[in-house]
């Protein structure tokens, strides 16, 4: 092995560069141990004699192998009168000078040794009051005049090799590349290995991820590294070190934390004023459930602890066995505090290395230590295996941290828990204090590099196929063609080192071994197969017991799953099982870490559970069991957090036959507690059933007797009076039941999944024969008649829903001349007269959704004249006044969809009026507050309408605090949380609307938050979880307008997966299809923006399908229709984004078809004659682009005509702005010199009238200076 002596010269100012350039001295050696040994000679590690000179001690740099110096605007001391004078007799400027200048001459002297000079370009930054002002700049001046004497001739050349560099980062890797190419010439002779193979084994990491170790193999996320080491510090800076890696699973966020961002950190300079790091790493689930212990035991790690791919990091805090806390569990029963107390320990630790590090480099100021803390896969917070109680006081412990000051923290996440994470409101704070990064999948030129870079830095050579002449390494990246497989080419790369052969003086990776893999899909199937494909069927029998074990739920109500790490203990539990997991572990399959009693395994990667099929197959038949584990184990958390409260228990019917299930077939696998929990759920289930049962009985015994009593009590006269009361009585019992039962109905028939069209009027029909059954017996009952009219008035809504217009209307006309019967019995009979009104309401509503939008005013404008005479009649009538109040606010809704915003708050501001005198009357009705709020929210969309942003969210705010109070009076009604939703939701649109994505998101996500826990505790309520998608689309809109377009794609997503499985439970009904529809629409519209157009076209295309048969369903609907429009819209969009200019027009065109037919019926706010115009727009920037400038004029014509009818009413301000585009659209395209100027002079004088109302804004004021100037320039 050879010694080389790399002699390192700079003055004081240089100490960032000569830690760093310690630092590639010692990763090389590592690298090249056996090989060669840098040995640098640097005058800070010296101890030196009081009697002499530092520099007549220092070892003579001519006499070393190399010579490196650094200058960054210092000359260094100067040497003192006696020190000799170079050949020509001339003083040596410096003691720095001296040892570069001497080892030159030496240089050009013997011809050794080599000296490389290094000077930072910025020159130094001084401020006016600083007391080293003069000292600074006379060095700065006497560095200038060194390298303009020794350096450059007076003509202006340089007269030796100088390097320059521009930050201390820069010089680390100009100087690891000069290391490496001398001793690839001097030492190696051309053989450049930065990864020796054969001790080091391979550059790939397989399923793994990257460790520190592995940081010289780390590629192609340079640009990432930089953007989140910038982002954390400036965090930092504001006072909260926290940083959150966001990505995809196998996206490599892991790897990106270990071998790039922990590496890159904590390099000497990259924080200036850290002098010195410790680095703690942790997993959440490396101790089950308890993410404070996993995080006391990281904390003790020592150097040499670390598990083999973290060699080389720094060690955590093991001085903390010097305090009063010595052991990991000491430790963490005092971090389970979560408050400042916490900290001391940590705190004190640091402090401690502090002052050994200012003693050991000789500060003289207070050296400062800092801790980073990596927090991998923050996901198992949210895993079933950790109750809300640990994952609060664990976030609330990062907070800490993060705010010491001297910790920093660094957490990964998988995109698709982003929402639970907003879902936790301290996590979600201690983001938004902190800094986040979405990590996307490499791109191209990244993926190439990570392919490639490994390879040659372990002298790998790629096999070209002699058949097709294709190199391996190309067919790797075009089979890579998907980003989720980043892990799978990993885990194939790695095969392909194993199975590595050698030709003469090259490594090969081979065609063969590919082909034998499968392919990128195939490697870790075929790979797992081999590794149990030795084991007896005893061994792999384990297999499905194991991955139950391994796999859990990604979060509550997932279907996709995560991995955990579980005692080695526990896995292998008996020879056939340690048989299994050996042999998983030997093909890297499984991960094991730890000794003895803290042994874990693990699974690779989430990615082996889908592309090993045999494991596929297992957890897709064991998907119950996981889920029902997850509940299980979830409710009997909070049971027993609740003191074992019965009402905790699971509930008979569905859950708790799965419960008792799983236990029966894998009553071994489960914690015994979990058991327990069932088996009390059980009991309590059991001992209720057979009281209901006892009840039922009772009750079916009334109910058949009542109609045979009342009408055997009508034939007989001569029955007592006493038992013809009775039947009377069980008569009326009997009517009560009827009023029940339609009201239980209606509630069972909103709920049913799945149940078609057809079951729902056989379902009807059979309860209307049952119904009329009991009235024949009194057709004369008014009461009863009524309970009939109330009945089909129920089932006009169920039928409305089904999407069955006509059965709907059949209901309600049937109910409506039930009414008008009994009115002819007694006409001024209010609650009958009530009853009209609300059925003639109804059936307006109906006709409007059925097209007739005139029919439909004039039957609810009638509705309301019915209903104030009704109210003159009978002034003091609550039940009225609140009619009134309901009516006011549904006509004031028609008149702001017709675009007459002040007929529209008339009625809105008396419907109001009428509310606030009710509530003046009894503050503590509940549900008078109910209708305050929600009479607040539709003035709200007046105000909004109208341009008053500050009105409407005084409005809306109001409406917040009476629904915020209603709740807090009861929080288990659901009605009152909706509620509540829907006002938040409204306060965080009135926001949106104002483009403040930031203050609208905390009002979507506490109403997300409230639909979740609604939706948790009834899973079979399709509304519920309607309000929940509705609510994910808000949040993702949200996001989307703040450009966090990867978060957006995350809830987007989850809200399609939401209106998905509503669709297919229900296929029939035509408002979950529309719901379907539209969040096609929108997951469509944030991959457009992402530029992720074959995804965006595709999911377009789903959405037409799916709107195009609604559109057959009642083709006259004119919302449908312009969901048809939008649809169509979109996929000319993708094409156009693409490039595909013709099949973009093809597309617009169809659009316009449908466009033009909407806003034929515009309804007078204009909405649908913007649709037009905007379809019109995009249509022709297409037409230009395709170079059809006849077409393009045209379609200028057809927008401008559009636009003027916007401006002859209230128009927008963007309305006026896109006339102006549009008229200079015609002046582009084409015209006479006279149509031209007319255009122009028409545009500026749209722009002046919106300067004149105070509209004007900086763009308006460019564009009117563009025009005028165009205008002076047309001929006269």
């Amino acid at each position: 092995m050879r010694r080389i002596r790399v002699f390192v010269s700079s003055p004081g100012d240089a100490r960032f560069e000569r830690a760093r350039l310690a630092r590639v001295i010692e990763r090389l050696n590592g690298e090249f141990r056996g090989v060669a040994q840098l040995e640098p000679i640097r005058w800070e590690t010296e101890f030196y004699k009081a009697h002499d000179t530092f520099q007549a001690q220092i070892p003579e740099s001519a006499a070393c192998d190399m010579v490196i110096a650094v200058f960054r605007s210092r000359l260094g001391t100067e040497l003192p009168p006696s020190f000799p004078p170079d050949a020509e007799g001339r003083a040596y400027p410096s003691g720095t000078a001296y040892e570069v200048l001497s080892a030159i001459h030496a240089a050009r002297q013997h011809g050794h040794p080599d000296v490389y000079v290094f000077r930072a370009t910025e020159p130094p930054v001084v401020k006016l009051e600083d007391p080293e002002r003069s000292q600074i700049e006379s060095q700065w001046e006497r560095l200038k005049q060194f390298f303009d004497d020794w350096f450059i001739s007076p003509e202006g050349q340089f007269i030796a090799a100088l390097q320059t560099f521009n930050s201390t980062d820069d010089f680390e890797e100009q100087a690891e590349r000069l290391l490496r190419k001398w001793l690839e010439e001097k030492v190696l002779r051309g053989r450049s290995v930065v990864w020796p193979a054969d001790i080091k084994g391979s550059p790939f990491r397989g399923l793994a991820a990257f460790g520190y170790k592995h940081a010289s193999v780390f590629f192609g996320r340079n640009r990432d590294i930089a953007k989140t080491v910038d982002r954390f510090k400036d965090a930092s800076e504001k006072g909260c070190a926290f940083l959150l890696l966001n990505g995809a699973s196998g996206s490599g966020k892991s790897s990106l934390a270990r071998a790039g961002l922990v590496p890159r950190l904590t390099a000497p300079g990259v924080v200036p004023q850290v002098d010195h790091w410790r680095v703690a790493s942790m997993r959440v689930g490396e101790v089950g459930g308890d993410p404070t212990l996993s995080l006391a035991r990281r904390l003790f790690d020592r150097a040499d602890d670390l598990p083999d791919d973290e060699r080389g990091r720094p060690a955590a805090l093991p001085e903390l066995s010097a305090t009063d806390f010595r052991t990991p569990e000491d430790l963490a029963s005092l971090l389970r505090h979560a408050d400042p107390t916490a900290l001391r320990p940590i705190i004190g630790a640091l402090d401690t290395i502090s002052r050994e590090v200012q003693v050991r480099e000789g500060y003289q100021r207070a050296a400062r230590a800092d801790l980073l803390l990596l927090v991998d896969q923050l996901d198992d917070i949210f895993s079933a295996d950790t109750t809300e109680q640990e994952r609060t006081r664990f976030i609330t412990l990062l907070d800490l941290l993060a705010r010491s000051g001297r910790v920093w923290v660094i957490a990964t996440l998988r995109a698709d828990l982003y929402e639970q994470l907003l879902n936790e409101p301290d996590l979600r704070t201690l983001k938004e204090a902190g800094a986040s990064y979405d990590l996307a999948a490499p791109q191209a030129a990244e993926l190439a590099e990570i392919v490639r870079a490994p390879a040659q830095a372990a002298d790998l050579t790629y096999e070209t196929d002699p058949a097709s002449g294709e190199p391996l390494d190309e067919r790797l990246l075009k089979d890579a063609d998907r980003p989720d497989l980043l892990p799978l080419l990993q885990f194939t790369l790695n095969q392909l080192f194993e199975a590595r052969e050698s030709n003469g003086s090259q490594t090969l990776l081979t065609f063969k071994a590919y082909r034998a893999l499968g392919g990128l899909e195939g490697a870790v199937d075929k790979e797992a197969e081999r590794a149990i494909a030795g084991l007896s069927e005893t061994d792999r029998a384990r297999l499905p017991r194991l991955l139950r074990q391994l796999a859990i739920p990604a979060a509550a109500g997932s279907a996709s799953l995560d991995i955990r790490s579980v005692p080695r203990s526990e896995a292998a539990y008996d020879e056939a099982s340690a048989n299994l997991v050996r042999a998983l572990v030997d093909a890297r399959i499984l991960l094991a870490s730890g000794e003895s009693a803290e042994a874990t395994v693990r699974l690779a990667h989430a990615r082996v559970l889908q592309s090993w099929k045999r494991a596929s197959a297992i957890v897709a038949e064991n998907a119950d069991f996981y889920r029902i584990r997850a509940d299980v184990e979830g409710q009997r958390d909070r049971w027993q957090k609740a003191g074992k409260s019965r009402d905790l228990l699971v509930g008979a019917g569905l859950p708790l036959a799965e419960a008792e299930q799983i236990v029966k077939t894998y009553g071994d696998e489960l914690p015994s507690e979990t058991k327990q929990y069932v088996a009390a759920s059980g009991s309590r289930a059991r001992l209720r059933q057979r009281a209901v049962a006892a009840a039922a009985i009772v009750f079916a015994c009334v109910a058949a007797l009542a109609g045979w009593q009342w009408v055997e009590a009508s034939r007989n006269a001569q029955i007592a009076r006493a038992e013809k009361a009775r039947a009377e009585a069980n008569f009326t019992a009997a009517k009560g039941t009827v009023d029940g039962l339609i009201f239980d109905i209606a509630i069972g028939l909103e709920n049913l999944e799945g149940v078609r069209g057809e079951a729902v009027q056989k379902i009807l029909e059979t309860v209307r024969k049952t119904i009329d059954t009991l009235v024949a017996t009194a057709p004369n009952d008014a009461d009863l008649q009524r309970s009939r009219a109330a009945m089909l008035l129920r089932f006009s809504e169920i039928y409305t829903r089904t999407g069955d217009a006509k059965r709907a209307m059949d209901s309600l006309q049937e109910a409506l001349a039930i009414v008008r019967k009994l009115l002819t019995i007694d006409p001024k009979r209010p609650l009958w007269l009530r009853d009209q009104i609300v059925i003639f309401e109804r059936i307006a509503i109906l006709t409007g959704q059925m097209g007739n939008a005139a029919e439909s005013e004039r039957l609810q404008d009638e509705s309301l004249v019915t209903l104030r005479k009704l109210i003159a009649d009978n002034p003091d009538s609550v039940d009225l006044q609140r009619d009134l109040m309901v009516t006011l606010k549904r006509t004031g809704q028609r008149k702001l969809s017709a675009g007459n915003l002040a007929a529209a708050q008339t009625d809105f501001a008396e419907a109001l009026k009428t509310i606030r005198a009710l509530v003046a009357r009894d503050a503590n009705n509940a549900q008078w507050q109910n209708d305050l709020a929600d009479t607040l929210v539709a003035f709200s969309d007046g105000q909004t309408a109208a341009g008053d942003n500050a009105g409407a969210i005084t409005s809306l705010e109001e409406a917040l605090t009476v629904s915020r109070a209603l709740v807090a009076r009861d929080n288990t009604n659901i009605k009152w949380a909706r509620d509540l939703t829907l006002v938040l939701e409204r306060l965080g649109d009135t926001k949106a609307m104002a483009f403040d994505p930031k203050g609208a998101l905390p009002y979507y996500e506490e109403a997300v938050q409230i639909s979740r826990r609604n939706a948790a505790l009834d899973p079979n309520d399709l509304n519920r979880r309607r309000d929940l998608a509705t609510g994910l689309t808000k949040i993702a809109g949200a996001r989307m307008l703040a450009q966090e377009f990867a978060a957006a794609q995350v809830l987007a997503d989850e809200a399609l997966e939401v209106a998905r499985d509503l669709a297919k439970r229900d296929p029939d009904n035509a408002q979950r299809l529309r719901d379907l529809s539209k969040a096609l629409q929108f997951a469509a519209t944030i991959r457009y923006f992402q530029d992720k157009v074959a995804e965006s076209e595709v999911l377009s295309q789903e959405a037409l399908e799916v709107t195009r048969r609604l559109v057959t369903m009642a083709p006259n609907d004119i919302e449908l229709l312009r969901d048809l429009s939008g649809a169509l819209r979109r996929i000319a969009d993708a094409r156009a984004k693409r490039g595909d200019y013709p099949g973009a027009i093809q597309g617009y065109e169809e659009t316009l078809v449908v466009a033009r037919r909407v806003a034929a019926q515009d309804r007078g706010d204009g909405v649908w004659l913007r649709d037009l115009t905007l379809t019109l727009s995009l249509m022709a920037t297409a037409k230009e682009k395709a170079g059809d400038r006849e077409g393009l004029h045209a379609v200028n014509r057809e927008r401008i005509e559009n636009i003027r009818k916007l401006l002859a009413r209230a128009p927008l301000k963007n309305d006026v702005i896109d006339a102006a585009l549009a008229l200079y659209g015609l002046f582009s395209s084409g015209g006479t010199e006279a149509e031209k100027r007319a255009w122009l002079e028409e545009a500026l004088g749209l722009l002046d009238g919106l300067e004149r109302g105070g509209q004007s804004d900086a763009n308006v004021k460019g564009m009117q200076t563009a025009l005028r100037k165009m205008i002076e320039g047309l001929p006269k």
